[in-house]
Order: structure tokens, then sequence, then C-alpha cells
């Protein structure tokens, strides 16, 4: 059986730079998602593979009916954050908030309670080794 994952996120998405650190500023960036998730949509379906798509809350919130669409294909929708921060530079209360934040964003886009995370960046460290802990408080396997 194949089975893909994509990170649901726009291209100025980017970690660690600063012209794209906060949600306000990505407002002046031109969006690429529409066109690029249908075309891999479209990909998935003609290959019949199984597929989980990371969603940012964020996206959820601008693109509800999308996100709606990758469920309704049959898909898996996981949480990917919401602003997608690395985990090393938050403080727990800090990721615990925008994991919940993107979690409700996406329930109110699709009405599905995400159970599956994936951090950005692959951030998880021995400095951060606290997220696993709050991930499974807030009840993600």
């Amino acid at each position: 059986m194949k089975i893909l994952t994509f990170d649901i996120e726009e291209w100025f998405h980017l970690l660690d730079h600063p012209d794209t650190r906060s949600a306000h500023q990505w407002e002046k960036f031109e969006s690429r998602f529409e066109r690029n998730l249908e075309r891999v949509l479209s990909l998935v379906k003609a290959s019949d593979c199984s597929a989980t798509f990371f969603c940012l809350g964020w996206i959820a919130e601008k693109y509800p009916d999308l996100i709606k669409e990758i469920v309704y294909s049959g898909y898996e929708i996981a949480c990917h954050s919401h602003r997608h921060q690395l985990a090393y530079q938050q403080a727990p209360e800090d990721f615990r908030r925008d994991f919940c934040e993107a979690r409700e964003a996406i329930f109110k886009a699709c009405g599905i309670i995400v159970d599956t995370y994936r951090l950005p960046g692959f951030s998880l460290t021995a400095d951060s080794i606290w997220a696993l802990d709050i991930l499974g408080e807030e009840g993600v396997e």
C-alpha cells in the first residue's frame, strides 16, 4: 500500500526567516495554496493512494472549503500547528495555545477533531521534549 503525507501550508510559511515570521507579514504575499492543493488532490486521486494532510490552523481559517474537500475526498486531516512556528522557540504555554487554536480552526472547517500532529521544521529537540507531554495531554496519539 502506498501512503503519502503532505504539509498543508503556504510557500511563505518559511521557518527562521525574519520577513515571514508572523501572520501579519503573511498577508502581503500572494497565495498559491488553492491551485497547488487542487493539483495535489488530483494527482493523489489518480495514484489511488492513501494520504494524510497535515494542515496549519491558519490555512483552515482562510480556506475552510478546501479543508472540507480534503476530508470529503476520503483523506485524513491532521494538524501541523496554527502559525508554523518552531517548538524549541516557543514557551510551553505558547505551544499549547497554538495547538489548541489550530485544532479548533480545523474542527470549524471540517468537523474533524484531529488527533495526529506534525511539528513544524522537525523542531522536537532535547530543549522542546515537553511538547510531547503537551500533545499527549491534548489527545494527540
